[in-house]
């Protein structure tokens, strides 16, 4: 692969991809396990979502590696549903859901979103 700037924000957006995808599972397995407290209140089921999307994730940073044409259109479909779940969490749970849970969802918003674009430059599409 020639160095360009171009792959290199798209490694760059792999690297974000694996990372987003390998924290939730390791740090959700250890709080559903009762290996660890986070110190705040959390939600099982915002805890399983964030397992499940880090599924997603290392899903799309495989298929992103293997240059498939599906990569692009799952990492916008992490960001949207990202950015539904944020929804949710600002406008009906706010007052039930620890300031460290809309913080986290709210990086892991915007950061599918930079992905989303790194990959959509890499595949020629922006």
């Amino acid at each position: 692969m020639l160095v360009t700037a171009r792959n290199i924000s798209f490694l760059i957006g792999v690297g974000l991809a694996i990372f987003l995808g390998v924290a939730p599972l390791v740090a959700g397995s250890l709080v559903l396990g009762g290996y660890y407290n986070p110190g705040y209140v959390y939600h099982t089921s915002l805890i399983v979502y964030n397992m499940v999307m880090g599924l997603m994730s290392l899903l799309a940073a495989s298929l992103a590696i293997l240059r498939h044409k599906y990569a692009v259109n799952l990492a916008i479909l992490i960001a949207i549903l990202h950015g539904l779940v944020l929804g949710l969490m600002l406008l009906v749970f706010r007052e039930h859901l620890a300031v460290q849970s809309i913080e986290a969802m709210t990086l892991r918003t915007f950061v599918w979103l930079l992905i989303s674009v790194l990959w959509r430059l890499q595949a020629g599409k922006v």
